[in-house]
């Protein structure tokens, strides 16, 4: 990898000239439903064009809304199919398995178990840790555990702080768990912001960028009203059941 990867997006471009510093961790924080996914996308998007590897964790969707968004940004999934390795929340089981070539289950509520499918992954990308982006959104979802959201935090503060073998693109909402979330906006290299006025238009800011110049002002972005409304309405279907469940564990 290169010390910065460009994005490929003008209006992200200008506001990042330098490009975007590698490795480092990235947080994208705002409400719920605000579209920090599409913001995260395009940084997977660049790491993959860069040549890249990336461990996807699937806590608020399926491989197919991540496939969506990749595409929008003119990436085919036959394109990077072994470049990434897909790893679905699933809190049933009780550790890693693997599904498909690209795709592993895995309960990440348990810090040894997301220590069990990050490496598993790694091994099955056959790649170096610095080569890897750990991507994924809502991460706050595994916070509603009651036996192991506070152990899951420290375990990812952990992995994408304190050890920094990997870099990482992660999303998280500011709806809950505001305190947790601070913590890891604080921690970060790399701070963006979203946020939706009127919930028709998406606004972007960058708040922090280690090592590399950027411009802080706050843009509009320009994805459409019916753009941000379907993906909101994919998001939501998938919290809807996955927050009750994680809520009793």
């Amino acid at each position: 990898m290169n010390n910065t990867i460009h994005l490929g997006q003008p209006w992200l471009d200008e506001l990042l000239p330098d490009g975007l510093p590698v490795p480092s961790s990235t947080i994208i924080s705002g409400p719920g439903g605000s579209g920090k996914p599409l913001i995260g996308a395009i940084i997977l998007a660049a790491w993959l064009r860069s040549g890249g590897s990336a461990l996807v964790f699937l806590i608020n969707s399926d491989r197919t809304y991540v496939e969506k968004l990749l595409a929008m940004y003119g990436l085919s999934p036959l394109e990077f199919r072994f470049k990434i390795m897909y790893i679905y929340f699933d809190p049933q089981i009780e550790s890693t398995v693997k599904v498909e070539p690209d795709l592993l289950r895995a309960n990440i509520l348990k810090p040894d178990v997301l220590r069990e499918a990050i490496e598993t992954g790694r091994m099955l990308l056959d790649s170096s840790k610095k080569n890897i982006i750990l991507y994924g959104s809502a991460l706050n979802i595994l916070f509603f555990s009651r036996t192991w959201g506070e152990k899951i935090f420290a375990e990812w503060e952990k992995v994408l702080f304190d050890e920094k073998e990997f870099s990482s693109t992660l999303s998280v909402s500011t709806s809950a768990f505001r305190e947790k979330i601070e913590q890891l906006e604080e921690l970060a290299d790399n701070l963006m912001y979203t946020r939706m006025a009127e919930s028709t238009t998406m606004h972007f800011q960058i708040a922090r960028v280690r090592g590399a110049h950027f411009e802080s002002q706050e843009v509009k972005v320009p994805f459409t009203e019916e753009t941000l409304k379907a993906l909101k309405a994919e998001t939501d279907r998938f919290r809807r059941k996955i927050i009750p469940t994680v809520s009793k564990i």
